[in-house]
């Protein structure tokens, strides 16, 4: 409840506290691919979970799954793991994918991506698009991107080193 959230709303700004959570999620965080399923109150767990992931150096690929029921992280939840992107310099992949981030979750995501040089991250998948890290080409004929995911494809292949080919398809009507 509000005791939690504001708990890890403390907590992210201190020093230590991802370490903390690191310690007590014991094993669940030892590989290098995490999948993790987002219950409870999705923008008090998307920080714990971002302050955690920001201790966790040898964290490379975040799956964010929705729990049973849920809608995911949502816009909030988008919101606290953009702040945890913006001092990140260790995840080179992000499923976003089914967490109902919207727009405004993507704005933030992108913006975050794209004011952090130190960002890695070169490979996301959320609803609006997949860029895979393999990729060399992205095709985006077809796709009606909104601001907000085309800003957040932009802080995404920044970092993507092997993209060769933009493929897009112009119509003026």
């Amino acid at each position: 409840g509000a005791w939690w959230g504001n708990a890890v709303q403390l907590g992210v700004e201190m020093d230590g506290f991802g370490r903390g959570l690191q310690k007590s999620s014991g094993s669940r965080m030892a590989e290098s691919n995490v999948r993790v399923t987002v219950g409870g109150h999705a923008p008090t767990a998307t920080a714990a979970l971002g302050a955690l992931v920001n201790s966790c150096s040898h964290v490379q690929a975040l799956h964010l799954l929705p729990a049973l029921g849920r809608s995911g992280i949502g816009v909030r939840g988008a919101e606290a793991l953009a702040k945890a992107l913006q001092q990140n310099s260790a995840l080179t992949f992000c499923d976003v994918s089914r967490n109902s981030v919207g727009d405004e979750g993507m704005r933030a995501l992108g913006c975050a991506l794209l004011g952090n040089q130190e960002s890695k991250l070169y490979a996301l998948k959320c609803d609006a698009f997949e860029l895979k890290a393999e990729a060399t080409s992205v095709d985006l004929v077809g796709k009606r991107l909104s601001p907000s995911a085309s800003l957040l494809l932009s802080g995404v292949v920044r970092a993507h080193s092997s993209l060769t080919e933009v493929r897009n398809e112009i119509r003026c009507t």
